[in-house]
């Protein structure tokens, strides 16, 4: 047997269709990574919020009706964990039962997903903003509470700790809208081209 002939036999020995861009059972698989990924961070960020905000009442107690202002922080902290609840029953009254056809669980998980990506890209607005006024509601409400006036050093260290959440926020920003652009995007242009794939076929 020579070159040739093996060549010819390797060849016929390969698979001669791609393998299928659809696959319903790893779709499955994937949309209920999602389901779990979502839900623990909503559980996960609403759990740790009302820890803050129970932190916060708790040092703004001591401090009387004078600290009036640091319980504007606890409001805001308290806010931003029931965005975090909400998403969780807005997900479950959305989810199709279990039974539903493939195209619609399709279509609920680009609704999902076209949400998520609006969510990341707003995070400076729903998530940032609020608890960066709540850090300052609440430095102003201690501060109220207290008789003397700040010394010098605990001036410059408030002001390095207002620039150090400045970055902070910045660095949230910058991940959120990232994770948006290389990770749910190119997820939601996929899914949308084998929704159009699929209705075609219909």
């Amino acid at each position: 047997m020579n070159w040739n002939e093996l060549q010819q036999l390797w060849q016929t020995q390969q698979p001669v269709a791609p393998p299928p861009a659809w696959n319903p059972a790893e779709f499955e698989r994937q949309r209920a990574r999602l389901a779990r990924t979502l839900a623990r961070r909503d559980w996960l960020e609403a759990g740790v919020g009302i820890a803050v905000a129970i932190f916060f009442a708790a040092t703004l107690v001591p401090l009387g009706p004078a600290a009036w202002p640091g319980w504007i922080s606890v409001a805001l902290i308290l806010g931003v964990s029931a965005i975090f609840i909400r998403e969780r029953r807005c997900a479950r009254r959305s989810a199709p039962p279990p039974e539903a056809p493939l195209l619609i669980k399709l279509e609920a998980d680009i609704a999902e997903l076209r949400h998520q990506c609006r969510l990341l890209h707003t995070v400076a607005l729903w998530y940032v903003l609020p608890l960066m006024l709540a850090m300052v509601f609440l430095f102003w409400g201690v501060r109220s509470a207290l008789p003397a006036p700040l010394p010098p050093l605990w001036s410059w260290r408030v002001g390095l700790f207002g620039l150090g959440m400045l970055g902070f926020s910045a660095v949230i920003v910058w991940i959120n809208r990232e994770a948006a652009r290389t990770t749910l995007e190119p997820k939601l242009r996929e899914l949308n081209s084998i929704r159009i794939s699929l209705k075609t076929d219909l």
